[in-house]
């Protein structure tokens, strides 16, 4: 993880139905983006939270960042829409 954020833009009564959406929002060579969107379920225009993560991918035996596998960005490659 290299960073992450959130944006609390209203307030959540205990009782409120959630749906929480979460998409890749950038592929690069070393890292990715993750999106994630906190709304009602029976209302998505109601957003309670938008936030956003950069993860690096991380070879910790050399102790540096790496490509991003293969597998692994074919992976994301389906869950990526640019909003």
């Amino acid at each position: 993880m290299a960073r992450i954020s959130c944006d609390y833009l209203k307030s959540i009564k205990l009782d409120a139905r959630l749906l929480l959406q979460m998409w890749v929002s950038n592929i690069g060579n070393k890292s990715f983006s993750l999106c994630y969107k906190l709304t009602e379920l029976s209302d998505e225009s109601i957003i309670y939270a938008k936030g956003e993560s950069v993860q690096v991918c991380y070879d910790y035996v050399q102790d540096r960042s790496i490509e991003i596998p293969l597998e692994l960005k074919q992976t994301l490659d389906r869950y990526h829409l640019v909003e």
